[in-house]
């Protein structure tokens, strides 16, 4: 099973999820659920309130049972893009550099994309979203933002 995970800044009723889900795949509202639910789905999502108080607060994790969908978005960036194209709303997918920095994301905002950096604030015990340094945005291509998020 594959999945699919970016960050957004907003908090989401599942049923927004599953609209969105459903145009972004293609697919009816009907086989998409959250992954909790107790029936048998297609696509199943978690939608996820990290916190209150960071720039991306919510965690969408999509979970993708064939490799006939996963073809469709072959990694974390473009399904980010087409996330962020509906909600029209920034959005941040994680970077798959070789270093594997944790920290690191690629932000899509409309039709440009950065590497931006997280802030790291070690006396937060309450922060579970992502806040990004502005400071740090780099502006990357098209295609380097696929390469990064394999």
């Amino acid at each position: 099973m594959d999945n699919y995970i970016c960050y957004v800044k907003y908090d989401k009723e599942d049923a927004e999820v599953i609209e969105m889900l459903s145009n972004v795949f293609n697919y009816k509202k009907e086989q998409i659920g959250n992954l909790f639910d107790q029936k048998d789905f297609e696509i199943t999502f978690e939608n996820r309130i990290l916190d209150e108080i960071s720039e991306f607060c919510t965690e969408l994790n999509v979970y993708i049972p064939n490799n006939e969908i996963t073809a469709i978005y072959p990694n974390k960036f473009l399904f980010g893009y087409q996330v962020s194209k509906y909600l029209n709303q920034q959005v941040l997918v994680s970077v798959s550099f070789e270093n594997n920095d944790p920290y690191q994301y690629i932000l899509i905002e409309n039709d440009l994309f950065f590497i931006v950096d997280e802030v790291i604030d070690d006396n937060s015990d309450d922060k579970y979203g992502i806040t990004v340094q502005k400071n740090t945005k780099i502006k990357i291509s098209y295609n380097d933002a696929i390469n990064f998020s394999s």
